[in-house]
């Protein structure tokens, strides 16, 4: 049975008893009413909590947080407990089995790890981890870096972790308190483990994962909307996390089909003849894959002009959308063939500086607006930057592409980067391991949906008043759905003709 592991990253977690029921709970609770009211009456146990350990007498709050964690133990829930409380029960009524890990339990104020074989036994028993903590400056809190430098430093949890789920939940006490950028690093720190990264669902239209505005204990069932977006969080890890067991369950034959975004390179194309090696040795090792380079510099992308119904009408997904109808436009030429992939790597070249720059990244990802919006076009499919870097190029365009795709509803891998100095490809073998690793995640995902059917997946324009209306109305008619399943029927008809189940 796949199991999550819900990490909570807060020093003033309540639960850090052994004997923790909170799991139990959880399991008890059929619908989101009764976990909001769950989640209140265990969030003013800490409250009262707070006050007995000496808010009501004034006490000062060293003196406060260690009275806090003498009454610790089997009830109450902190802001980052609740969150992830909200994302773990998520995951549950997917179908899923779920563990719950304090890290205040194993990573003290100061000194060091303790009860480890506990902390390492949680670990290596997950498929996936969603991980929640509060924001300090707009990253992770201290509990949160020591719990990854821990994993990353055990050669064992590490490799345990290579190729399994990871979606985080940020706890901030403003709506823009640094919890999106705190999301984000830690996504780049988890692929960088070789685990695969997930937002969270389209309920909230595919963000970076949970973001809770909750400063005061016991604040958080007041963000109705952060709330949605832990469910959506919990919802989606247990989603991908059962595609990857179940494919990796099967034994299938055939190509999966990757393609590979050319979209930025220099004046001598020094990018597009590496990528054209790359895929030459790769094909050589492998008869389980097929490339589809695309040359966009080769082609003209028009600038999204942000339609207010956007695409401008209800059609099936290999239709071409889009109001910008240019002959010499990329996606008006090629949207049925680039909707037709089974993983993507989004490719560039960054020269160093004095070197003239073609690119037409920025143009080609604005006007994945319409992809985005019909349903999510690229959902589940394994995606990853791929960058050729010259040494002294000092560019982070590998994570403005991760920040970009993840919100496809996509599951992000570790970005390849292949550093080039004076000719030589400094560290290409390591990039020819890393690559492989990709393909046979990105296989093993493929054969996950292709045994368990692809899902419809239905864009929610919020925000867009204007295209909800039409959303509303589109569902109305029936219109809407009969499209997203004649989509989802075309898209696995073509998977089908790709791979087949031979070994149950």
């Amino acid at each position: 049975m796949v199991k999550v592991l819900g990490i909570s990253a807060s020093l003033r977690n309540a639960r850090v008893a052994s004997a923790d029921t909170l799991v139990k709970d959880l399991s008890s609770i059929d619908n989101r009413k009764n976990l909001e009211l769950y989640i209140a009456k265990q969030s003013q146990i800490l409250v009262d909590a707070f006050i007995e350990a000496g808010r009501a007498e004034n006490k000062p709050f060293n003196e406060i947080y260690k009275n806090l964690r003498r009454l610790s133990g089997k009830q109450g829930l902190s802001n980052s407990e609740g969150a992830m409380a909200c994302g773990l029960w998520a995951a549950q009524q997917e179908g899923v089995d779920i563990d719950h890990l304090s890290l205040a339990r194993h990573f003290p104020p100061s000194g060091k790890i303790i009860m480890e074989e506990e902390l390492k036994n949680k670990i290596m028993a997950c498929n996936a981890i969603l991980l929640s903590g509060p924001v300090y400056f707009g990253d992770r809190g201290s509990l949160a870096q020591s719990f990854l430098n821990y994993c990353s430093e055990n050669t064992e949890i590490s490799a345990h972790l290579k190729g399994k789920v990871y979606g985080g939940i940020a706890v901030g006490a403003k709506r823009n308190g640094g919890q999106e950028t705190t999301l984000i690093y830690q996504m780049l720190d988890m692929v960088n483990m070789d685990m695969m990264a997930v937002g969270n669902d389209s309920t909230v239209t595919s963000q970076y994962g949970g973001t809770v505005v909750a400063g005061d204990i016991g604040k958080l069932t007041s963000d109705e909307y952060g709330i949605t977006t832990c469910i959506g969080t919990g919802r989606r890890v247990a989603h991908v996390a059962k595609l990857v067991d179940s494919g990796s369950k099967v034994t299938a034959k055939g190509k999966i089909k990757v393609h590979l975004w050319l979209l930025q390179d220099d004046d001598k194309r020094k990018g597009l003849a590496f990528f054209k090696e790359w895929c030459d040795d790769i094909k050589s090792m492998r008869d389980d894959v097929e490339f589809v380079l695309w040359d966009v510099l080769d082609s003209s992308v028009g600038r999204c002009i942000a339609c207010d119904v956007c695409p401008i009408e209800v059609g099936e997904s290999s239709e071409y959308r889009c109001i910008i109808t240019s002959k010499k436009d990329f996606f008006a030429k090629f949207h049925e063939e680039i909707s037709d992939a089974d993983a993507i790597l989004v490719c560039a070249h960054n020269p160093g500086a004095g070197n003239k720059v073609l690119s037409e990244y920025q143009e080609f990802i604005e006007r994945t607006r319409y992809i985005r919006r019909d349903n999510y076009l690229f959902s589940d499919l394994l995606v990853a930057p791929f960058i050729l870097s010259e040494l002294s190029a000092r560019k982070n365009l590998h994570l403005r592409i991760m920040t970009s795709m993840v919100r496809h509803d996509t599951v992000i891998s570790h970005p390849l980067i292949c550093m080039n100095y004076e000719g030589k490809k400094l560290n290409y073998n390591k990039v020819i391991i890393e690559s492989q690793n990709f393909i046979d995640n990105a296989y093993n995902l493929s054969v996950g949906r292709l045994k368990t059917k692809i899902v419809n997946t239905l864009y929610k324009p919020e925000g867009y008043i204007i295209s909800k209306d039409k959303f509303n109305e589109d569902m109305k008619s029936g219109l809407l759905e009969e499209t997203m399943k004649s989509s989802k029927n075309a898209a696995q008809g073509k998977l089908n003709t790709r791979l087949r189940i031979i070994e149950r």
